[in-house]
């Protein structure tokens, strides 16, 4: 995937494999673990042996001749509307997924607005996801007429949730959640505009009994996470509109086991929200730190190369925590994942963040060559901009595409009263200081 990604020196490396001979000289073993003092070179491979690779539109022109002249370059066109209408529906049937099919011209209006009112691009890929998001949230609700509610909500996550200033374009939401006959969200506006763009000023998380269960629910969208012991939470947080937004956008992705991103500076409260939602569900946070140092390695495992005591070379595998919580499966191990620092990636840890977010990825390759099959976990991305610079461009798309991603607003001259006031609450301190 992403061929034009790879540094020119990888590519180059596997040029004598992409040649006529279809062999790998292996000089890198000089401790003979795979290969033969003697003889360096892996021969022999399969005549049905093939290299099949994608890239992004207009990234070819990065790869160099050489390469280029060892592939068969095939171009793909996009889909016309009634081809992608035609291929929506077939993927709907084919997955059984609970989305009413006469919604699709709402998903490809939705797009075309994106594209008129905020210049953005609402990709195929986007709305496939919407889909499959919008079907788990109404099997988890559970009620028919409330999917095109349901629909308006993933829409609302999903669309505007990159952009930086969305209370600002409160009038130009408006106009795509409006009612125009069946092309758009029915009966969506006021659902938008009350629940979504105000949010609330009050914990918008509740404990309750719902259809046999205690669950956790969100009153902004109705989702819910089933609770095993509920828990009484003691907190004296400043439950902020930017704030309850971020506990709403979290349960959302919970539920429907949809990884989230949160974008914003430092301060904004994204781990905080994360810890009370895991508080209040029971689960345990693992935190991974990433670096510009930071390497595959460092996120799936390192291979070390020992001698035992007849001084025989036996390699060993050292798996990290990530990979020990992507191959559990046990029902009681709930854990949220938190990846901090994801704009700190470089782009081969970024391609293994976007293996490990997708939700269509079910195999994950790890650094000795072996594969896992992931388990459902719940996983939350921070992204925290540098000196003020927003370079989420340098994703694979489809790390951002899988995901809720939901930029943080910042606080609000109120909001940081309301924290303040909130953290002093116990203290002697008035107003007037």
């Amino acid at each position: 995937k992403n061929l034009s990604n790879l540094p020119t020196i990888i590519l180059e490396r596997f040029n004598e494999l992409f040649s006529g001979k279809h062999n790998l000289t292996l000089n890198e073993d000089i401790h003979n673990t795979f290969t033969d003092k003697s003889n360096k070179e892996l021969i022999d491979i399969s005549s049905n042996f093939r290299v099949l690779a994608t890239c992004p539109p207009n990234s070819v022109t990065k790869l160099s001749e050489a390469v280029l002249s060892r592939f068969s370059v095939i171009w793909i066109d996009s889909y016309k509307p009634n081809e992608q209408e035609i291929v929506l529906k077939s993927y709907i049937k084919t997955n059984k997924l609970n989305f009413d099919e006469s919604s699709i011209s709402i998903l490809t209006k939705f797009a075309e607005d994106m594209n008129h009112y905020f210049h953005k691009y609402f990709s195929f890929p986007q709305i496939i996801n919407s889909i499959e998001m919008c079907s788990r949230l109404n099997e988890i609700i559970d009620d028919h007429f409330k999917w095109k509610e349901n629909l308006g909500i993933i829409l609302y996550r999903l669309g505007f949730g990159l952009l930086e200033n969305r209370s600002q374009l409160s009038t130009e939401i408006s106009s795509i959640f409006d009612i125009k006959g069946e092309s758009q969200t029915s009966n969506n506006k006021a659902l938008i505009e009350n629940k979504i763009i105000s949010s609330m000023n009050i914990d918008p998380l509740k404990i309750e009994s719902f259809k046999g269960y205690t669950v956790v629910k969100s009153e902004i969208t109705g989702a819910y996470v089933k609770l095993a012991e509920p828990k009484a939470i003691s907190t004296n947080l400043a439950f902020t509109a930017m704030f309850s937004e971020m506990l709403d956008v979290l349960l959302l992705g919970l539920s429907i086991n949809i990884p989230v991103i949160f974008e914003g500076m430092p301060g904004q409260g994204k781990q905080t929200a994360i810890n009370y939602v895991a508080q209040i569900l029971g689960y345990n946070v693992i935190n991974i730190i990433i670096s510009q140092s930071t390497k595959v390695d460092d996120l799936l495992g390192k291979i070390t190369i020992e001698r035992d005591k007849s001084n025989n070379l036996r390699v060993f595998f050292i798996k990290t925590k990530l990979v020990n919580a992507l191959e559990s499966d046990k029902e009681s191990d709930k854990s949220i994942v938190v990846f901090h620092n994801i704009n700190n990636a470089s782009s081969a840890v970024a391609e293994v963040l976007s293996t490990i977010f997708d939700q269509h990825q079910k195999y994950l390759l790890l650094p000795d060559g072996s594969t896992i099959s992931k388990i459902q976990l719940n996983i939350v991305g921070i992204f925290n901009p540098q000196n003020g610079i927003y370079n989420r461009d340098k994703f694979p798309s489809s790390l951002i595409y899988s995901s809720i991603y939901h930029v943080v607003k910042n606080p609000s001259n109120d909001d940081i009263k309301s924290v303040i006031k909130m953290a002093f609450k116990d203290t002697k301190f008035s107003q007037d200081h």
